[in-house]
């Protein structure tokens, strides 16, 4: 049994909001698409696998849709599929949507119609700026909402305007935030006995991911600026052998490395003496500056990280207990030992595109951990008809179906 094995969810999203299904389905939940004839367009997003036409060619809904089946439904022109459909919302214990306010209008759905149907249900909508507001209904893509949110604001060198992140991030951590919310909501059902609504702004979301930012006027007088709080213009990227690490010239990794330093004679032993919490208000008042500034560890640091690889850094890193964090590549993350042990990944035959490895589990408990991802519960085809859960959608040409079916 799974966590979430009893629950089922309803999944109305496009590509801005099947992330959030998606982790209660990782989780056990009975993840039940419901498309319009056409197919939900998130079976049309970009990259696809080049030369297929068929609804799963595209790699993104394989990436977001997988543990979840697929039902379609035109209760407009079907008087029976509006039966089927209410059906279905009075047998849910959640409820996504995904996109402008009123996307669930074309299957004769709104947040009322909901409640009545389901009371207990919890109904998570999530939208660039939440249902109010004076701009509730604006168009917001990715770079729009990591701008109005914050974030894009802190990335990139100072010296220039900011940079966007090269893949898109938004969606994904907004239907993260929305699978969170609707835990929280369904907890509070089990108390109350009473379902909510719950309204995720992509917007809001993204400010969470600044973090202490949010917090940084109110204790030290001055906001967060690019390239670092007090250390203006110094990059926290560094070239190391093999490629780049993330370390701030600041002084637990100094002292931690001092020893190391030392020896290679990267720094005179002279620096065993060295005040370094003085160092570290040098940083921001230059005139407390002692032997080594700023530009000095800098450089230090810059040509000792150059002689070392990543793996060399790491290890010692996480024996010293400091931050030397290497940035990994696509290839690197994918022989990664630590997820490796948690058999993070698995092989999926993708028609057209062989075999792919694709992420697992992402969590796992004492008592139950979400199973590994089979290709029968990969993301599911439109339109498949499985028996023996046909007559949860009463009609015919119903198809509640996933691959394999």
């Amino acid at each position: 049994m799974t966590m979430l094995d009893p629950y089922r969810v309803l999944d109305f999203t496009d590509e801005r909001g099947e992330i959030g299904p998606m982790v209660l389905g990782d989780l056990g939940a009975d993840v039940i698409r419901v498309e319009p004839p056409g197919g939900t367009g998130a079976r049309r997003v970009e990259p696809r696998i080049a030369g297929a036409d068929d609804d799963l060619a595209s790699l993104s809904f394989r990436a977001f849709n997988r543990n979840k089946r697929s039902v379609v439904l035109d209760p407009g022109a079907r008087p029976a599929d509006r039966d089927s459909l209410e059906a279905l919302v009075a047998s849910a214990d959640f409820l996504f949507e995904s996109g402008l306010p009123g996307t669930l209008a074309p299957f004769g759905l709104d947040a009322a119609a909901v409640r009545r149907i389901n009371s207990r249900i919890v109904h998570v909508c999530i939208s660039p700026f939440g249902i109010d507001g004076p701009r509730a209904g604006e168009v917001g893509n990715d770079l729009v909402v990591a701008a109005m949110g914050g974030p894009v604001f802190l990335q990139g060198p100072g010296d220039r305007p900011p940079v966007r992140v090269s893949v898109p991030q938004v969606w994904r951590h907004v239907g993260v935030e929305a699978a969170v919310g609707a835990m929280a909501a369904h907890a509070r059902m089990l108390k109350t006995g009473t379902g909510a609504f719950v309204d995720v702004s992509a917007q809001c979301a993204m400010t969470w991911t600044m973090l202490q930012a949010m917090d940084a006027h109110a204790i030290q007088g001055f906001d967060f600026e690019r390239g670092g709080s007090l250390m203006l213009g110094i990059e926290i990227v560094q070239p190391c052998k093999d490629g780049h690490l993330i370390a701030l010239p600041t002084s637990d990794i100094i002292v931690g490395l001092l020893d190391w330093l030392i020896e290679e004679g990267a720094i005179d032993a002279s620096a065993r003496e060295v005040d370094w919490e003085l160092y570290d208000q040098s940083l921001r008042y230059p005139e407390l500056a002692q032997k080594w500034t700023l530009a000095d560890m800098v450089e230090i640091l810059g040509g000792f990280f150059a002689r070392h690889t990543k793996r060399e850094l790491l290890d010692f890193g996480i024996a010293r207990g400091i931050t030397l964090a290497p940035v990994g590549t696509v290839p690197e993350m994918l022989e990664l030992e630590h997820l490796a042990a948690r058999d993070y990944w698995h092989e999926l035959a993708v028609p057209g595109a062989g075999v792919v490895k694709t992420a697992g589990a992402w969590a796992k408990s004492n008592e139950s951990s979400p199973a590994p991802v089979p290709s029968s519960l990969a993301a599911p085809p439109h339109d498949r008809h499985r028996p023996p859960h046909r007559a949860e959608v009463p009609r015919a040409g119903a198809a509640v179906g996933g691959a394999g079916a």
